[in-house]
């Protein structure tokens, strides 16, 4: 059992996720995030060499970290959410 669900949550939204990385091509300019957690995936795509980040998480406590990491997030659910810029 959890005893501290804080730090759960924040190692489970700060995961680096070498495995999806990993599927990310060499050379891609643009990476749209889908599930972005903390950003935790962000530093490996970096250093992938790729130039714009983008990300998209349900959780709300989330937009603090990633006001750091990436170029552009949106908090909410993928499929209610509207990427068009105003």
């Amino acid at each position: 059992m959890v005893k501290n669900l804080s730090a759960a949550n924040d190692i489970y939204f700060s995961g680096a996720r070498p495995e999806v990385a990993a599927m990310v091509p060499w050379g891609a300019i643009s990476v749209l995030d889908v599930g972005c957690g903390f950003g935790g995936l962000a530093s490996l795509l970096k250093a992938r060499n790729v130039k714009k980040l983008y990300g998209i998480e349900i959780n709300p406590t989330a937009s603090e970290h990633l006001l750091k990491i990436y170029d552009q997030h949106w908090i909410g659910s993928v499929e209610s959410i509207s990427l068009l810029r105003n």
